[in-house]
C-alpha cells in the first residue's frame, strides 16, 4: 500500500493485532492471578492499554474473552504423534486435557460452560469436538493396525475416556493424575483390544 508521499506501508492492521494479543495476554494473567470473578472489561482495557471500544469490537462480554484466551492457550497442545504406540498417544491426549482443565483458565471456563449455553456451544465446536476427533483418529488407526477389534464402538470408547476426565474435573473437582489416566486407558483397551 502506498502513502501520499509514495512510501510503502505494510498491509493489514498490525496495531489491531498487537492490541488483540495484549488483550488476550492480559486476560490470561488476570484469571491466573485473581480468578475469573475479578475479570472485567474495564480492568482488561486498563491493563492492556486499550480502549473498551477496542475490546467490544471483538468480544461482547468477559465470557467471550475467556474462551478466546482459553482457545489461544490450547491451540497446539493436542497433536497426534504417529510414531507413538496406541497407549502412549491416548495417554498423551488425556494428560494434555487434564493439564488444560486444571489450569486457572480451564477451571474458569468449565464453570462458565455449565452456566452459559452460547459459550458451551463454542467450547464444544472449537475445543471438545476437534480434540475428540483427534483421539477418534488414534483409535481408528489402532483398528487399521490390528490392535483394536474392528467392531469396537469408537464413540462409546471416546465417551468413556473424555467423560471420565470431564466428570472428575468439572463435577468432582478432583485432581487427575498419571495413575488415573493410565488406569482409564488400560481399562478401555482391555475391553476393545484385538484378541
Amino acid at each position: 500500500m502506498k502513502t501520499n508521499k509514495g512510501q510503502s506501508r505494510a498491509a493489514g492492521r498490525p496495531r489491531s493485532e498487537e492490541a488483540r494479543k495484549a488483550i488476550i495476554c492480559t486476560v490470561i494473567e488476570m484469571v491466573e492471578q485473581k480468578g475469573f470473578s475479578a475479570l472485567s472489561i474495564e480492568r482488561v482495557a486498563v491493563e492492556a492499554n486499550v480502549s473498551k471500544a477496542t475490546i467490544y469490537r471483538w468480544w461482547k462480554n468477559k465470557e467471550a474473552l475467556l474462551i478466546s484466551a482459553f482457545l489461544e492457550m490450547t491451540e497446539a497442545k493436542f497433536d497426534y504423534i504417529p510414531s507413538l504406540k496406541l497407549e502412549e498417544n491416548l495417554k498423551k491426549q488425556l494428560e494434555e486435557l487434564a493439564k488444560v482443565l486444571k489450569s486457572s483458565l480451564g477451571k474458569a471456563l468449565l464453570s462458565v460452560v455449565i452456566e452459559n449455553h452460547e459459550i458451551s456451544e463454542q467450547f464444544s465446536s472449537s475445543f471438545l469436538y476437534p480434540r475428540r476427533n483427534t483421539t477418534k483418529n488414534i483409535l481408528k488407526q489402532g483398528i487399521q493396525n490390528g490392535h483394536i477389534c474392528e467392531d469396537s464402538d469408537i464413540d462409546a470408547s471416546l465417551d468413556m475416556l473424555f467423560g471420565a476426565v470431564y466428570l472428575k474435573a468439572a463435577i468432582y473437582k478432583q485432581e487427575i493424575d498419571q495413575a488415573y489416566i493410565t488406569h482409564l486407558v488400560e481399562g478401555l483397551l482391555k475391553g476393545i483390544r484385538s484378541k
